[in-house]
């Protein structure tokens, strides 16, 4: 009997680390522990495609199969194509850079963040 109450208790302290571990890995991509907080990064994103938008860019999200997307005009129309095999950090450098090269950015009221980002020159 005392073999089986131990199994039992080592079962349930397996349970424990396991349900540990999941909010443990669930609290890491809310909060960011390593690296930049996706939902921070998303709202960027969001912010940028906004910012984007009020500088006359019209937003095209397409699978580009991770080649990038990029910056053109055509029709009249200024284009941003977001390739959405990229993640949302490649897809916010992308618009980011598209709004530094826009020469009427600086007349936007951007959030705090974004503006820092905008303002960063690219690393060669």
């Amino acid at each position: 009997m005392h073999g089986i109450v131990e199994t039992v208790s080592a079962t349930k302290s397996l349970g424990a680390i396991i349900r540990n571990q999941i909010r443990l890995d669930i609290a890491t991509q809310r909060i960011g522990i390593f690296g930049k907080s996706r939902m921070q990064t998303v709202e960027l994103l969001e912010a940028g495609f906004a910012a984007a938008q009020q500088l006359g860019y019209s937003i095209r999200h397409e699978w580009l199969d991770g080649n990038g997307g990029g910056v053109c005009e055509f029709g009249g129309t200024k284009w941003i194509f977001v390739d959405l095999a990229q993640n949302p950090n490649e897809q916010l450098d992308q618009v980011v850079e598209a709004i530094r090269n826009d020469s009427d950015w600086e007349r936007l009221d951007l959030a705090t963040e974004l503006r820092s980002l905008v303002r960063r020159r690219k690393a060669a």
